[in-house]
């Protein structure tokens, strides 16, 4: 803030030279408590009303290797359903790859799978973890009681145990031992065949995914946010899942100024190498640039101890042909991180500062997405028949988002200043950096992911990172630094942090 005019004010004698000035904020005010005081007691939290994401990874695995599903109870929205209690575990990347071959790249903790390999019933699952080894691949998890409350059939392991015969009428599955097992209606168990592989079990799936539980009671009904469960990423759809009926936005598309992302990692004693991409924003399951571009962003640890941004962009110019389109990879990173003990805690924040603040409709129509809906779709036309048609283009009313001559043109309102702190310290500082402002555009639009980032798009945003996230935050605000040291200044008792780097010396003096 050293470039305030601090004569502006009653002032004609005074002449203060600043330094540091990422450090510090430096002001004079004419009037009492014309400051901000909240960052003066460094004993105290400040409670922020920005704050939409505050949470932890840590204990999550950083690989899916395996996928246990457990049975939704639905008879509260069907009567008739018949509900057995099955659990089934598969492998991760033959279960992903049965649906389709993108399906990898826009799974969803929220996904419901439809099961209809057992004659004239339905059944509904949902993902309860991954690799978890002690379940069977398919059967029932726990027990069932008989009306004396004695146990009638237990899981252990990798086959189910029974110890009578069932007389209840529930379909049971068990394929831990490489057998398809199932009751009839006599009331007995019986083998009525083999499977040779999962395979054959994937095949009993519909390729239907429903979106969420919410959706079997009505389709109308809108889904909450998708579930944290025990291996990253954690990834969902912002644009849902928060408010009493799940329909309103967990986080907004854009802010007025800007936004912090805050976490503290440990390395848990990995490499660097397995630091990987710690989050990302955008578009999921998508190869066409014209859908991801301008609708991706991710930050990644490298292997030689940076921080490092990535984002696909959109740059529209004029051709010999006309206004043509073009794309680029922009990127940045860090200096090297002064980190290096493998064992303690480390707190990275980064803040993006836009230039122009932008409120209400200001933020949908400077460099907002209402510049990416152009009125019209103007295409060649094609004449397949001898007409009297003298005109060569066809103009479409549109209302869908495509990028175009003024979104690049409207670039300038989308810039600000892109800064990177370590531990409360600022360590790295871009100007003119463009936003991202998540788009409808694209197979799964509105997607915010901790712990990893996606696949395709040129796998510059692939990846997960294996280190122990011990906390992340999402403020719909750009903190300053006084905030963001103030608040690491707070967690030096929480955290076991590795403190580095060389000491800062004020140059501060007046005349």
């Amino acid at each position: 803030m050293n470039t305030q005019n601090i004569l502006k004010f009653y002032g004609s004698k005074l002449d203060v030279k600043l330094d540091s000035s990422e450090y510090y904020d430096y002001e004079l005010g004419k009037v009492d408590l014309d400051y901000n005081t909240d960052v003066l007691d460094l004993s105290k939290e400040i409670v922020y009303t920005t704050i939409k994401v505050n949470n932890t990874l840590s204990g999550m695995d950083c690989l899916r290797n395996l996928i246990t599903l457990n049975e939704f109870d639905n008879t509260t929205n069907d009567e008739e359903y018949i509900f057995s209690g099955l659990t089934i575990t598969l492998d991760y990347s033959d279960f992903v790859s049965y649906f389709n071959s993108s399906y990898e790249h826009t799974i969803l903790n929220n996904d419901v799978f439809v099961f209809t390999g057992i004659t004239n019933e339905i059944h509904y699952f949902s993902i309860s973890n991954y690799n978890i080894t002690n379940l069977p691949l398919f059967g029932v998890y726990g027990y069932f009681l008989d009306e004396d409350d004695n146990i009638l059939l237990t899981s252990e392991g990798d086959s189910l145990i029974f110890t009578d015969e069932i007389t209840f009428p529930y379909s049971l599955i068990d394929a831990g031992d490489d057998s398809f097992l199932i009751t009839n209606d006599e009331e007995l168990l019986m083998v009525s065949e083999f499977m040779d592989s999962s395979s054959e079990l994937l095949s009993m799936f519909s390729k239907q995914i429903i979106l969420c539980l919410n959706k079997l009671e009505d389709e109308n009904n809108c889904c909450p946010q998708s579930p944290k469960l025990n291996a990253k990423p954690w990834a969902y759809k912002f644009d849902t899942g928060s408010g009493l009926d799940n329909c309103n936005s967990i986080i907004n598309r854009r802010t007025e100024k800007g936004w912090t992302l805050d976490f503290i990692f440990n390395r848990d004693s990995q490499p660097w190498s397995l630091g990987g991409i710690f989050y990302y924003i955008g578009v999921r399951g998508e190869n066409d640039p014209n859908n991801y571009a301008d609708n991706n962003l991710s930050f990644q640890f490298t292997p030689d101890r940076r921080i490092k941004w990535v984002a696909h962009h959109y740059s529209g110019f004029c051709g010999t042909n006309g206004y043509e389109d073009g794309f680029y990879v922009a990127s940045g990173q860090t200096p090297q991180l002064c980190v290096t003990d493998e064992t303690k805690d480390f707190n990275v924040t980064i803040v993006f500062d836009r230039y122009k603040r932008f409120k209400d409709c200001d933020l949908e129509n400077n460099g907002g997405w209402n510049d990416l809906i152009p009125k019209y779709i103007i295409s060649e036309y094609d004449d397949t028949e001898v007409t009297a048609v003298t005109s060569t283009q066809l103009s479409i009313s549109n209302n869908l988002e495509i990028l175009n001559k003024k979104w690049s043109d409207e670039r300038q309102r989308r810039l600000g200043t892109l800064k990177i702190y370590l531990n409360g310290r600022p360590i790295y500082k871009i100007e003119n950096w463009e936003e991202v402002i998540p788009s409808k555009r694209g197979t799964q639009p509105f997607i915010q992911s901790w712990g990893g980032g996606t696949g395709l798009m040129n796998n510059i945003h692939n990846g997960v990172s294996c280190f122990d996230i011990k906390s992340i935050k999402y403020y719909e605000e750009p903190l300053d630094f006084t905030h963001v040291y103030h608040d690491f200044i707070l967690r030096l008792n929480q955290y076991d942090f590795d403190i580095c780097g060389d000491e800062c010396v004020d140059n501060v003096y007046s005349l």
